[in-house]
């Protein structure tokens, strides 16, 4: 488990890995299935910022409705390069499989060409930050 912008993730693996369950905020708001990548961000959008948006199946589906939201700034990975310079809380889209996988940018760092990213359900040893380089993540 980690923790970004106050909210914390968690971990999908092995122990919370059961059937899909929706889980919805205090004030009634959908975040979708416990604990994916996907509901990490609508999650922290939702505490963070007050915005949301709707439900979708995968990270592919996510894009196809945010990559040209006025309100949410979005880069994808697909390629190894991004078409600007990431920024905290961007969200960052990952094209690695079925599924895909999204995360927030927690932060970049120029000098080094590193992503720091909040997500969760990524894998077993997961963390709210992970580091690569903008061209592997």
């Amino acid at each position: 488990n980690g923790e970004f912008n106050g909210v914390v993730s968690f971990v999908n693996w092995p122990e919370n890995a059961r059937e899909p369950e929706s889980y919805y905020g205090r004030s009634g708001v959908y975040y979708g299935q416990k604990w994916q990548c996907i509901e990490y961000v609508r999650r922290c959008f939702a505490q963070k910022f007050g915005v949301t948006f709707p439900s979708v199946d995968n990270v592919y589906h996510l894009w196809a409705v945010l990559k040209r939201s006025p309100v949410f700034r979005c880069i994808s990975t697909s390629g190894g390069d991004m078409l600007f310079t990431p920024r905290q809380n961007d969200i960052i889209f990952m094209t690695d499989g079925a599924t895909g996988h999204v995360a927030i940018v927690a932060s970049y760092h120029p000098a080094r060409d590193v992503v720091f990213v909040a997500d969760q359900n990524k894998g077993p040893q997961i963390d709210v930050t992970r580091c690569g380089s903008r061209a592997d993540i």
